[in-house]
């Protein structure tokens, strides 16, 4: 099986020159970074001015039909943002940005960066659940925003459950984040140490437009049933194992179990203890089985 690692920091300086801003933490691959919840984003851009009030975390959106959507979908997102008062001080701050001005809004976020993630979330389940009243009908109803719109739309047709999931919680982007200011491969995996729950979560966003999505997205070489498995291995994948591969790709904490068996080798052991007996190791269990059978040969199993 495959797990996830940093990104070397050369292909990610690459890309964070160019349009659509993406960091990942896979050695050769990674996913467009979100925009919900950042500076110059969808939120960002149309949230302005803030003229409601959610009755959740008392949380200032973009004008009181939103607000009224936001508390019948969003309440939990709306009382974790209050929760951080950062958050509550972020939104407070870009009520002062105008909607285009983006290094206003910049500006709000490095002020309050312990509240960016709760925002984040926040702005995605809006996103999802309160398209037209709080974002003018953007398209934006699966929660998230990517560059460039040829992996928007693909990732809409195929990834949109996985990426609003992924969007819709904190330590996602509290992972992004951190890897947003890596410069050497010690800080991604600091950052994977930091926040091992989003970069599981971030592997699950990886997989599936790496899958579907790869041409789209940019992502090169394009990823097999949710996974990058390295040739022959893919082929056989692919053939015998994709659905399985697929339901474990697409469940962080199946993820979570995979990393934490490669890591032990051989160690029978080891690989008991990373197993949690829940639904994630049975989806784990069934595709380990699959791999030790149909595809022993080809993946080294």
């Amino acid at each position: 099986m495959t797990s996830i690692h940093h990104l070397p920091l050369a292909v990610l300086m690459l890309l964070l020159a160019g349009p659509g801003c993406s960091n990942g933490t896979d050695s050769q691959a990674q996913a467009p970074e979100p925009d919900a919840g950042a500076a110059g984003s969808s939120d960002a851009a149309i949230d302005s001015p803030f003229t409601g009030t959610m009755q959740c975390g008392n949380v200032p959106v973009a004008n009181p039909t939103c607000a009224a959507c936001a508390d019948t979908n969003c309440c939990t997102q709306g009382n974790d943002c209050a929760a951080h008062q950062d958050c509550l001080d972020l939104r407070d701050c870009r009520r002062g940005c105008a909607a285009a001005d983006t290094a206003c809004q910049s500006s709000c976020e490095a002020q309050h960066p312990e509240g960016a993630s709760f925002d984040a979330a926040l702005t995605a389940c809006r996103m999802h659940q309160c398209a037209d009243a709080c974002f003018a009908g953007a398209d934006v109803t699966c929660g998230f925003s990517v560059s460039p719109s040829a992996c928007q739309t693909c990732a809409e047709s195929v990834c949109c459950e996985v990426g609003y999931a992924a969007n819709l919680q904190p330590v996602f982007w509290d992972y992004l984040r951190c890897i947003r200011a890596c410069h050497d491969d010690a800080c991604f995996q600091a950052c994977a140490s930091d926040h091992p729950k989003g970069q599981l979560i971030y592997a699950t966003w990886l997989g599936c437009l790496g899958t579907s999505c790869a041409s789209e997205c940019q992502i090169s070489p394009s990823y097999t049933c949710g996974a990058n498995y390295a040739a022959p291995c893919d082929t056989c994948v692919a053939a015998s194992c994709c659905a399985q591969s697929t339901a474990c790709y697409q469940d962080a904490d199946c993820v979570g179990i995979d990393q934490c068996a490669k890591a032990c080798g051989a160690d029978s052991a080891c690989v008991g203890g990373c197993q949690t007996g829940g639904e994630a190791d049975a989806k784990w269990t069934a595709l380990r089985s699959c791999l030790t059978g149909a595809c022993a040969g080809s993946c080294g199993q």
